[in-house]
C-alpha cells in the first residue's frame, strides 16, 4: 500500500467521487489517497481551511489502509507540519460507530454534538490537536506544527 498526494487533476477526481459516497460538497480541498497497486482504497480529504484550523472527512473501500500506521501518521501530520494548522476537526454522524471509534484511535477527542445537522440526523465533533495526536512519531521524528512546538 501507498499514499499518494495527487496532482490537480487526480485531486478534482477524487473530491467528485468523495462528494458522490459521502455527500458534498467538499471542494475546495486536498485529498490524499491510498493506494493498494493500482487500486484505490481509501481518502482523507482536508476541506474547508481557515488557518489555524481545517476539517477532515474519511471515505474507504478497504478498512486496511487505518491498519498502516505510517501511513495515516503521514496523511494526518499533512495540516499540521505544510499549514501549521493548531486543529483538525471531523464531523461523524451519530450512527457511524465504525468512524468514530477509528478517530478516536487516532487521538480525536470527542468535543460535542450538533443536533439533526447531519443528512441522516446528529453529527458527533471531534478535534485533533497536535498534542492529542498518538501517532506523532512519524519516522522518528515528532510530527507537530510550529503552533505546537510554541514557535
Amino acid at each position: 500500500m501507498r499514499l499518494v498526494y495527487p496532482d490537480p487533476a487526480q485531486n478534482l477526481m477524487l473530491t467528485k467521487l468523495i462528494e458522490k459516497r459521502l455527500g458534498g460538497p467538499f471542494a475546495p480541498c486536498q485529498c490524499v489517497a491510498f493506494m493498494d497497486d493500482e487500486r484505490l482504497v481509501g481518502i482523507v480529504v482536508y476541506y474547508n481551511y481557515r488557518w489555524p484550523s481545517i476539517d477532515v472527512a474519511f471515505y474507504c473501500d478497504d478498512p486496511r489502509w487505518a491498519l498502516n500506521r505510517d501511513m495515516v501518521a503521514e496523511a494526518l501530520s499533512y495540516p499540521f507540519r505544510q499549514l501549521e494548522c493548531r486543529r483538525i476537526t471531523a464531523l461523524i454522524e451519530r450512527k457511524n460507530k465504525r468512524s468514530r471509534k477509528m478517530v478516536q484511535r487516532l487521538g480525536f477527542k470527542e468535543e460535542g454534538m450538533l443536533r439533526k445537522a447531519g443528512e441522516k440526523g446528529d453529527l458527533f465533533v471531534y478535534g485533533l490537536l497536535p498534542e492529542d495526536y498518538k501517532l506523532r512519531k512519524h519516522r522518528g521524528q515528532e510530527v507537530q506544527s510550529s503552533a505546537a512546538a510554541g514557535t
